[in-house]
């Protein structure tokens, strides 16, 4: 773009009879050359006029235009020309119109006709009337021009060129095509020298490989390829919108970032992240956003939402699977499940989750911690948790009774989101509560011990709990319940760091953190 309105600029700056924005150069009267056919000298309207016909040609300055017959009003110092208008400017430069008008006193041209075509050989630009102003060196057109150069074209209802500011603008739906890209905006301002424009208005630039940039406010560097955007922007690739209060976009790298409110929408993957800050990266196919990140995964008849500092999408080369990675103060709320950990890894390859950094997982009323969890997704559902090393299960009855199991390692099943099955591995031990089938009030406290332990689970209960055959169990009468008896030694019920809402999410972690402690304490003396 930056070679095609350079072009534009040597044109009208040629066109603007030589003049070079000069304040102090002297500027000469028009000079009539000859020889002309008819010369003849009469009163029009009460003014003497100098009116020639066949072969007229005219000098400004350093300029010479040339037309078939023209009428000079000698004390008015005003010039009109007509038919078969021309102008040369050396042999690269030539202007053609109807007629044309220029003002001495004023140093006005307006040069008019069914086609005014202005080309250097290589670019032509054709409208119907152009005007230039000597005297402040500026040109412009206010019906519609078309300039192109082979590879480029533009069009726009009104164009503008300040010699003085080497500026071009063209306004009024501007719309500019060439190889690369199409842009189509309300206003666009040039500046030659630093070859950077500027957008005002609604605009959208279409790259050669699809990417749409949308903004209302913007910069091209086009040394660089590089834009900066600003109010309403986005940029659309491949499926993805990314939004921000600004962006910024390199488009042979395919390299865009923002700013502020971001938000990147996937709609392939029926995703959206919500941040302060956003990275993407169109031939990467990756993207990163930082900063109160919020991710959004939307699903049938549910919605996984995920708040962490960071969340990172992209590609892996080795397979073309989707990988997520979200670190530092993860936090996810889903009608079904909830969690809080420190990082999460995804990958589509087998759909599996991989939690770290002391990770706490909720399902209705169960809490389940370890050193690492992973959780298996089957049509968007919880399918299979696997918990590994200091693995311990708890569920809510009161704020004084818990069904706990903790063992080495443990397999949580589910079926239609919910819990039927625990497998427990590595010297389990399991303390849950009887109670009476018509008032629910509590038959007794069961403390059990074994190699392996299998839990079966109907309705969100505990419908059948089967241990090794080496196995020992205790039954022990409400009236001896003991909470330091009836609570295992790691346990401990994370009240508040359970997301309960969207809202909680955002809850610091050490906030979060606090709560829970005080609401543990409430049921250990």
């Amino acid at each position: 773009m930056r070679v095609f309105i350079a072009a534009f600029f040597l044109i009208i700056s040629q066109c603007a009879f030589a003049q070079d924005g000069d304040k102090n150069r002297p500027k000469g009267k028009v000079k009539i050359l000859g020889p002309i056919e008819n010369v003849q000298f009469k009163k029009i309207n009460g003014k003497r006029a100098r009116i020639m016909v066949g072969n007229v040609a005219f000098q400004k300055d350093e300029v010479i235009f040339k037309c078939d017959s023209a009428i000079q009003f000698i004390e008015d110092e005003v010039t009109y020309a007509y038919r078969n208008v021309r102008f040369n400017q050396g042999d690269s430069l030539r202007l053609t119109g109807d007629e044309m008008v220029f003002d001495d006193k004023t140093e006005m041209a307006i040069i008019s006709g069914k086609t005014v075509k202005m080309t250097d050989g290589k670019m032509t630009l054709t409208t119907t009337k152009l005007y230039y102003n000597m005297a402040n060196d500026v040109g412009y057109y206010l019906d519609s021009a078309f300039i192109e150069d082979g590879q480029n074209e533009l069009h726009s209802k009104k164009g503008y060129y300040y010699s003085k500011s080497h500026s071009l603008f063209f306004k009024t739906r501007v719309r500019l095509n060439n190889p690369e890209y199409k842009i189509a905006t309300d206003t666009l301002k040039y500046n030659v020298q630093t070859e950077d424009a500027f957008f005002y208005g609604p605009t959208d630039i279409i790259s050669h490989t699809g990417d749409v940039l949308y903004c209302e406010r913007g910069k091209f560097y086009t040394k660089r390829n590089y834009a900066q955007m600003g109010k309403n922007t986005r940029i659309e690739t491949e499926g993805r919108v990314l939004y921000g209060d600004s962006l910024t976009y390199k488009s042979n790298t395919g390299i865009g970032e923002a700013y502020k409110r971001v938000k990147l929408v996937d709609t392939a993957q029926n995703l959206s992240v919500a941040g302060n800050k956003g990275w993407y990266s169109r031939i990467e196919s990756a993207f990163m956003v930082t900063d109160s990140v919020l991710f959004s995964q939307f699903q049938e008849d549910d919605t996984l939402f995920l708040t962490a500092d960071t969340l990172r999408m992209f590609t892996d080369t080795t397979d073309s699977a989707r990988v997520m990675l979200a670190y530092y103060k993860v936090r996810i709320y889903s009608r079904d499940y909830q969690a809080d950990c420190d990082s999460l890894f995804y990958g589509t390859t087998d759909s599996v989750m991989h939690f770290t950094g002391s990770p706490i997982f909720w399902m209705s009323d169960f809490q389940v911690k370890s050193d690492f969890i992973k959780a298996w997704l089957k049509d968007n559902e919880l399918h299979k948790v696997h918990l590994q090393d200091n693995s311990i299960m708890g569920r809510f009855i009161d704020s004084e009774h818990f069904d706990q199991i903790g063992s080495d390692s443990m397999d949580a099943y589910f079926k239609n989101g919910k819990l039927k099955k625990i497998d427990a591995f590595g010297s389990p031990e399991a303390i849950y509560f009887a109670r009476d089938d018509k008032d629910s009030s509590f038959i007794g406290g069961n403390k059990t011990k074994g190699s392996k332990a299998t839990i079966w689970f109907k309705e969100g209960e505990i419908a059948k709990l089967n241990f090794s055959q080496n196995g020992t169990a205790n039954m022990l009468p409400p009236i001896d319940f003991d909470n330091h008896d009836l609570m295992l030694p790691s346990f401990i019920w994370h009240a508040g760091l359970r997301p309960n809402s969207i809202a909680e999410l955002f809850i610091k972690q050490k906030e979060a953190a606090e709560i829970g402690e005080m609401l543990n304490s409430k049921s250990q003396p």
